[in-house]
């Protein structure tokens, strides 16, 4: 029923795989969806969505990979730059219209717990 007549499903002992399959959870974000992952953010810091994942999306189609790029967007939807140093720098324009107070929360976490973490070696 998803294949497309040119699509063949490929064969690997009795199970089919098919070749293109649509994509999962392409249900838009809730406002309470964003504020459960700022409230995340804020508890566990970034680099920890399995955990942010158990503590606040236990239930949710979400998964920790969905949690981390809607993390990313947020960021880049308030208008924080990454720079090559891993350095924040705030732009002055705002592409999404947010909540103020919700937009002020993620510059701040920003700045706590910067994104992409850096690595320890």
């Amino acid at each position: 029923q998803f294949l497309l007549s040119s699509q063949k499903p490929l064969r690997f002992g009795t199970t089919t795989i098919r070749r293109h399959h649509l994509r999962k959870n392409n249900e838009h974000w809730t406002f309470k969806e964003i504020t459960e992952l700022v409230k995340g953010v804020s508890k566990h810091g970034v680099g920890s969505w399995t955990k942010l994942k158990r503590d606040f999306f236990s239930t949710s189609i979400r998964t920790a990979v969905h949690l981390k790029d809607k993390w990313r967007n947020l960021l880049k939807a308030c208008g924080i730059k990454f720079t090559s140093k891993r350095k924040v720098k705030v732009q002055k324009t705002m592409i999404l219209s947010l909540d103020m107070e919700l937009v002020e929360e993620i510059k701040h976490l920003a700045s706590k717990h910067p994104y992409p973490r850096r690595k320890n070696y």
